[in-house]
């Protein structure tokens, strides 16, 4: 729907939300952070897509192997 602002204004409250209540590195906040990276990426503010994807990455790694 083309609404990518408004997109990363909800992932990132999720994001809060789940940092604070989980914790930084389980799977369910991987997906928020895969998810921003998704949404900055059609921002085309690629740095910040790449620091996402990476974090995201790394906890997948360390859960699924």
């Amino acid at each position: 729907m083309r609404e990518v602002d408004w997109a990363i204004r909800c992932f990132w409250k999720a994001k809060d939300l789940r940092e604070y209540s989980l914790g930084g590195d389980t799977l369910d906040t991987a997906t928020v952070y895969n998810n921003l990276g998704c949404c900055f990426y059609f921002n085309q503010n690629f740095y910040s897509a790449h620091a996402f994807f990476k974090l995201s990455y790394e906890i997948y790694k360390k859960f699924l192997g």
